[in-house]
């Protein structure tokens, strides 16, 4: 089992995306960040390796990848660990 990498939204993040970028910097923005980090805490045993390095450059797919996934799992559905990138042979 993995551990858990930490903080989604974290400032030494490198060229992030703009959305990304706004949840980090704005303070206006504080209860979105709240809520990515919400869904992450939920999300992340299931999230592919290159999830948590991909998140800032890739932010909003990856948020949709999250976001349904927790709904899901809120709504009782049981999801699979993925445990690499690529499908399944």
């Amino acid at each position: 089992m993995r551990d858990y990498p930490g903080p989604l939204i974290r400032a030494d993040a490198r060229n992030p995306a703009p959305t990304y970028k706004t949840l980090l910097d704005n303070p206006g923005r504080a209860a979105d960040r709240e809520f990515a980090e919400r869904l992450w805490s939920t999300f992340w045993p299931y999230a592919d390796s290159e999830f948590y390095a991909n998140a800032p450059h890739e932010f909003v797919p990856r948020f949709w990848e999250m976001d349904p996934a927790c709904e899901l799992l809120a709504r009782g559905f049981v999801l699979e660990e993925r445990r690499r990138n690529r499908p399944h042979p």
